[in-house]
Order: structure tokens, then sequence, then C-alpha cells
């Protein structure tokens, strides 16, 4: 029970010093967004299931607004997943395998957004 209530204290710490993201409208984190964007947005605007989930927003918009677009949103994904910890510049690398990597990811962006 005491593990579960510090887990419970931690998430709680992690969340506070997270901040929230901005979507649609200017609001707390605590205030229930969904509620403002139902009031003032009416049927115009796509609600997602988690109101607190930047991504869910994201997807609801992307599929409502911008269906054709969805593939680069997944490729935008991917590529950070896949960038994680690379070198942003040649610049940055001190050897060769290191340079090899940069260039890799370089083409995978270019493989990713431009039409083949």
């Amino acid at each position: 029970q005491a593990a579960a209530k510090a887990d419970a204290e931690a998430q709680k710490a992690d969340q506070a010093s997270t901040p929230a993201p901005v979507v649609l409208l200017a609001t707390q984190a605590d205030e229930p967004m969904g509620d403002y964007a139902k009031q003032f947005a009416g049927d115009y605007v796509p609600m997602p299931h988690n109101t607190k989930d930047f991504k869910a927003w994201r997807n609801a918009f992307v599929q409502h607004f911008a269906g054709a677009h969805d593939k680069y949103i997944e490729a935008n994904d991917k590529l950070v997943k896949q960038s994680r910890g690379l070198p942003a510049s040649p610049s940055d690398c001190h050897h060769m395998a290191c340079l090899t990597q940069w260039r890799d990811m370089q083409h995978t962006q270019v493989d990713s957004y431009v039409p083949g």
C-alpha cells in the first residue's frame, strides 16, 4: 500500500513538472478541455476520447481535417524515435561511423517526406 502511494505521488509530481500542451484553448491542465471545446467550437471540432492527451487531439484533428497528410504525421513520429541519440549535424561527428549514421538519417528523412 505504501509503495502504491509512493508511485502515485511520483506520477503526480511528474505530471506537475510536465507542461500541459495548449490545444485550441488556453486552459489549466486540470480543467476539462472537452467542455470548453464543446461549448465554443460545437460540431466544428472533433472531440478525442481522452481530452487531456495531446496525441489524441492531434490524431482527431488530422483525421477530421487533414486525412491525406496522416502519413506525414506517422513518418514524423517514426523519425523522432529513430533519431534519438544521433548527431544533429555532421560537425557533431568525430568518427566515420557517426557520420554514416547521420547520413543515413538524412536519407531516411528525405525518403519519408519527398514523394517517390
